[in-house]
């Protein structure tokens, strides 16, 4: 089974819930996703200046790209 990333609509929520002191289960309800995905958005992305939702969504996108094809051995 596979998973989907986190789309910027719903990282701007987490960002705004956060700095409502919104809890991390009210949160990851509101966006249908487990609180362990919206805990380690968090946790990946947060930086000195906080939670910052186009910064996290342009590193993602970033990660994503720079990953390549996965490969079967032989």
């Amino acid at each position: 089974m596979g998973y989907a990333h986190l789309a910027r609509e719903e990282r701007y929520y987490i960002c705004q819930a956060v700095k409502s002191g919104t809890s991390l289960r009210a949160i990851a309800k509101a966006i249908g996703r487990s609180v362990s995905t919206v805990s380690r958005e968090l946790a990946r992305n947060t930086g000195a200046r906080g939670y910052r939702y186009r910064q996290a969504h342009k590193r993602s996108q970033k990660r994503q790209t720079s990953k390549g094809k996965k490969r079967i051995g032989l």
